[in-house]
């Protein structure tokens, strides 16, 4: 077997995470909900992932659209003491910000953990929070009423400059089992009984069937992160049906 190949489920673990930090349930007009979960599409609840933050760095974005909620993934080392703020260079004046902290549950969701107390019509977002566990956790900025429009520019900064999390190394990309599983599946799904909407062709369906999208979503994620050129696209659709499927929908051999 092609041993290049890096693992569909290699992602397939559950994080228990808790932070020290306020949850409340007040806030702005267009404050998130308590929860989040992206196990569909990179948008849940109006709030869209728009990529990483990394210590020492900043980010920059922009709210062109009402209710716009921007979340930015960090993965941060247990007792990291971590900063996230709005910088006054890179932010326009007069956008008026909120900030909230999010961590990932059991199953694979996120709840609220902290905001910031510093945003709205006076000073730049920021939070500051120790971490009790290791994970990967978000920053989701918004604008105070909903209707903001402006360009942000936001930094991630540690206290000890000990904060990162190195993401684990994946293993060898569907492995025996895994092709084993795959290509039974594959053999014996009936595209006619699986089709849940038309115009979908019967690769797809018996793909989407076969391999859970979630988890490969999570995966592309964690390739993306560890600076795989080769698997890290860029679209999640190219990787799940232009690269991952074909591999592990089908045996390659040396």
């Amino acid at each position: 077997m092609n041993t290049r190949f890096a693992p569909v489920f290699a992602a397939l673990f559950a994080l228990s995470l808790v932070a020290c930090g306020d949850t409340t349930s007040d806030g702005p007009t267009n404050a998130p909900p308590e929860t989040l979960d992206f196990a569909k599409s990179d948008i849940s609840n109006g709030v869209t992932r728009v990529g990483a933050m990394t210590f020492g760095e900043a980010v920059s974005g922009a709210f062109t659209e009402d209710f716009e909620m921007h979340a930015y993934t960090i993965r941060a080392k247990k007792d990291a003491e971590l900063t996230v703020k709005l910088l006054a260079s890179g932010t326009d004046i007069g956008l008026n910000t909120k900030l909230y902290l999010y961590a990932p549950t059991d199953d694979r969701g996120y709840v609220r953990i902290a905001k910031d107390q510093f945003g709205g019509r006076s000073d730049l977002s920021r939070i500051d929070i120790t971490l009790k566990k290791d994970g990967d956790f978000l920053a989701v900025l918004t604008t105070e009423d909903g209707d903001g429009r402006g360009d942000y520019r936001m930094a991630l900064l540690c206290a000890h400059d000990d904060c990162a999390l190195e993401p684990a190394e994946p293993e060898a990309f569907c492995p025996d089992r895994l092709d084993e599983l795959l290509v039974e599946c594959i053999e014996n799904a009936d595209p006619d009984a699986l089709r849940t909407e038309p115009g979908l062709s019967d690769f797809d369906v018996v793909a989407n069937h076969c391999i859970a999208r979630d988890e490969a979503l999570m995966y592309h994620e964690q390739l993306c992160q560890l600076g795989d050129d080769e698997w890290c696209f860029e679209d999640f659709e190219t990787f799940f049906r232009g690269a991952m499927i074909p591999a592990c929908g089908a045996i390659q051999q040396d």
